[in-house]
């Protein structure tokens, strides 16, 4: 099925039309070429501004408003050029009469063969983001007489494996897209935590917290262990859980990493993996991070040092 186009909100093309003599790159054919400039940022959607929270969005454009003066009354559009480069989302260029739409992938420029005898239609963005409204990424679009051979330029390889994940993060009830690409947490944090006494201890992550707001938090290892702890009670082992938590707030966890002593009393001198996890777990980055000790039993002193490798990224 066709993807419908004409489901999202839209609004008239906000620049001027301009238009260029060209040719057919070997000097056979000669003709003009109408240029739109998308400037993303300058559009909205139901007054508010594109992005994480108006991904989709059209603009539609009329190059009868190009002539007489630039184009004549005969000029038809045989070929587009599109410029996606730079741009994180895929456009598509979509005429109403053939209902045929071209499709530009994110990162890429290109040339397409066109069927219309209008010359207007749609130019439509899927799956904008505030990183790339913030980067005021721009799209430019080449209307042609001319046909051009059809070719397709990628500056970066969009097409990279999906993976099937979770539409609702259970632990922070945060909504976020079934599908993504899986990280490759090349970020490291290094952190540790006091785990003596009783009460609460909280150490900040601010790496983990993005200002971004459609950013997104990818752990891919989480390695913890646990030295020197000490029992207050000569009949029990020293134990608790620690937890990796949002909102500054450790019964808001996303990891909880349960310790108990290996030995039943006393003090335990050497050092034991309490956690160690592999995996490309999301959660959104615009919370605040912290790693925090929920509970203790029996622990007089004892620290946990935690190695976690993990990737934000805007997708």
């Amino acid at each position: 099925m066709a993807r419908n186009l004409l489901a999202y909100p839209f609004q008239p093309y906000n620049g001027a039309y301009s238009s260029e003599a060209v040719n057919d790159g070997r000097g056979a054919q000669k003709g003009l070429s109408v240029r739109l400039d998308l400037v993303w940022k300058t559009y909205s959607a139901n007054a508010a501004p594109l992005g994480s929270s108006n991904p989709n969005f059209a603009v539609a454009f009329n190059l009868n408003v190009a002539g007489p003066s630039t184009v004549s009354g005969t000029w038809t559009v045989q070929s587009v050029y599109v410029d996606n480069e730079g741009v994180d989302f895929p456009v598509y260029v979509y005429f109403s009469d053939s209902q045929q739409a071209v499709s530009a992938p994110a990162n890429s420029a290109g040339w397409y063969p066109v069927l219309t005898n209008q010359r207007q239609g749609l130019v439509t963005a899927i799956g904008i983001t505030d990183s790339a409204i913030a980067a005021n990424q721009i799209t430019k679009v080449f209307f042609t007489d001319v046909f051009m051979v059809p070719s397709l330029d990628q500056e970066v390889q969009s097409a990279v494996a999906l993976w099937i994940g979770s539409t609702l993060i259970q632990r922070t009830q945060t909504n976020l897209s079934g599908y993504g690409a899986p990280a490759l947490g090349d970020q490291i944090l290094q952190t540790s935590i006091d785990v003596s006494g009783s009460g609460l201890h909280i150490v900040p992550i601010p790496q983990f917290t993005s200002p971004n707001l459609g950013d997104v938090l990818y752990i891919t290892r989480l390695q913890a262990w646990v030295c020197n702890l000490t029992s207050n009670n000569a009949g029990a082992a020293p134990n608790g859980v620690c937890n990796v938590s949002y909102a500054g707030q450790p019964t808001n966890q996303a990891f909880g990493i349960p310790f108990n002593g290996p030995i039943t009393a006393g003090q335990i001198t050497q050092s034991f993996i309490a956690y160690d996890m592999t995996g490309n777990f999301r959660f959104p980055a615009n919370l605040t991070w912290s790693l925090g000790l929920l509970s203790e039993t029996n622990i007089a002193s004892g620290a946990m040092f935690v190695n976690i490798a993990y990737t934000i990224s805007s997708h």
